[in-house]
């Protein structure tokens, strides 16, 4: 048999595949051709309502996620504050034994000077005594000098 080269006249060779829009749009005649405006309206409120879920389970969520990370966070705070007020108790402790110890110095240096003056005081007056003994016993002296004096003066 012979082969025939030459291509048929009714059939066509090009295939046309619709685009995106073309689909979408088809999509959309066909479902308004099924569904009445009041389906439409309904649909559309059913969007509406199912966007406002979607939001707020969305702000649920966010809400849920900063509590939890507040829970993770706050045993940490708690955790440096106790850390901090246990420093300052400890630094307060500190001073307090500073200043214990300044005042205990305190005393003890005025307790020194105390005894200090007190040894001078009854130094200088036991020297003011011995001072006055001598200076009796010099007039006791003298004193029976001239009564001797007087004595061999009257017997001369």
């Amino acid at each position: 048999m012979a082969d025939i080269d030459k291509a048929l006249p009714n059939v066509k060779t090009e295939i046309r595949v619709p685009g995106e829009e073309e689909i979408q749009v088809a999509q959309e005649e066909t479902i308004q051709e099924q569904v009445g405006p009041e389906d439409v309206e309904v649909t559309q409120e059913e969007n509406r309502l199912k966007e406002i879920n979607i939001i707020r389970i969305e702000q649920e969520r966010k809400t849920q996620e900063e509590q939890e990370e507040r829970e993770r966070i706050d045993p940490i705070y708690k955790e440096n504050i106790s850390k901090a007020e246990q420093e300052k108790l400890a630094e307060l402790e500190r001073v307090s034994q500073l200043k214990e110890k300044r005042i205990l110095d305190e005393q003890q240096k005025l307790e020194l000077m105390n005894q200090n003056y007190t040894e001078k005081l009854d130094k200088i007056e036991n020297e003011k005594i011995i001072a006055l003994e001598n200076i009796n016993k010099l007039k006791e002296k003298r004193i029976s000098e001239e009564q001797k004096d007087k004595e061999d003066n009257f017997h001369s």
